[in-house]
């Protein structure tokens, strides 16, 4: 896989989340954020929040690992880990737009019960600057081995990403929960207002 296509597409990708953010659903009621399709899912603010938890955690890991990582030593090839390849493509929408399989989330990361008490404009802003810096981070990674820069992931120290397999991992993440989150506005019964 060509290192610089990776973060071009990895880029983009960011771009368009944030978009989908700005355009999409940043200006929705607190009624329709927080409105749920049934009971046990998710409702659009608690899918966004959900994103930022993540990121909570990733956004200081990969500046520490940028931080700290030798310049000027980018390779032309990445080799995405056995690990950090099977993961994002599970968590990778289809081409259709398709969400794959349920997946439990880990308990730490699950949106508390109480969103409604969010600030629904706050959590958006919260977002989109996440993934600003993320974009930040992709374009600073062109000097940097994406092969040996490693980044913790969220289950513990133990497995860590590839910095390359990290971006691929958190933009499919992110990728399907803005999906979710679209479907919500799908549903049968979604507020008008």
């Amino acid at each position: 896989m060509n290192a610089t296509q990776l973060l071009a597409d990895e880029g983009k990708r960011t771009e368009d989340i944030i978009n989908t953010l700005s355009n999409q659903l940043k200006d929705l009621s607190d009624n329709q954020l927080n409105w749920k399709p049934s009971p046990k899912k998710w409702s659009i603010l608690e899918c966004v929040e959900h994103i930022n938890t993540a990121c909570r955690h990733y956004i200081p890991e990969i500046r520490k690992q940028i931080n700290n990582a030798p310049k000027n030593v980018a390779t032309d090839d990445f080799k995405p880990g056995i690990l950090g390849d099977y993961l994002t493509k599970m968590m990778q929408p289809q081409a259709n737009g398709v969400i794959k399989g349920k997946m439990k989330t880990l308990a730490k990361f699950e949106p508390s019960s109480s969103t409604s008490a969010l600030n629904g404009a706050d959590v958006f802003d919260e977002c989109i600057q996440h993934h600003k810096e993320l974009l930040g981070f992709i374009h600073t990674s062109a000097n940097l081995n994406l092969n040996k820069v490693r980044v913790p992931s969220a289950i513990g120290p133990i497995i860590r990403f590839k910095l390359g397999d990290c971006y691929r991992f958190n933009t499919a993440h992110h990728q399907r929960h803005l999906l979710q989150a679209q479907n919500v506005m799908k549903a049968q019964g979604f507020p008008e207002q």
